[in-house]
């Protein structure tokens, strides 16, 4: 496994029990929560699975309904995406269909890591902005 995904890594430098991550990419920026890593020393193991659990929940309907009240054109963005996930599951995709659109569905194209920009406030409180690119450019 590599260093980076490591428990004994820190995540960032002073160490710190608490770090947000925030993500404005996608159909609906404003539907993503910020991502509350709270542990003794955040790893960067910890920061990336946190990531990755968020966007793997299931997006409500409320949300859904969100996005498609607001843009006919985002709304079919979002099943087309749903779709394109479902596909690269080979002998998955019927599983993968039935467990519906999910949060990363909202990000579109923009699933290939870029890397994350660090703000670190004043008060000693950490936020690392997560930095997306279009998966079909990578």
């Amino acid at each position: 496994m590599n260093e980076a995904f490591s428990s004994n890594v820190t995540a960032v430098f002073p160490e710190a029990d608490e770090i947000v991550v925030i993500c404005n990419t996608g159909l609906a920026p404003d539907l993503i929560e910020p991502i509350r890593i709270k542990k003794h020393k955040v790893s960067c193991g910890d920061v990336f699975w946190a990531i990755y659990e968020y966007f793997q929940q299931p997006m409500s309907p409320d949300e859904v309904g969100i996005i498609k009240s607001r843009s006919e054109d985002d709304y079919r963005t979002l099943l087309e995406a749903y779709h394109r996930r479902c596909l690269r599951t080979p002998g998955l995709a019927d599983i993968t269909r039935q467990q519906g659109v999910k949060r990363v569905d909202c990000l579109d194209d923009y699933t290939a890591w870029w890397g994350m920009s660090p703000i670190w406030a004043a008060d000693g409180t950490w936020s690392l902005h997560l930095d997306l690119m279009p998966s079909s450019g990578a």
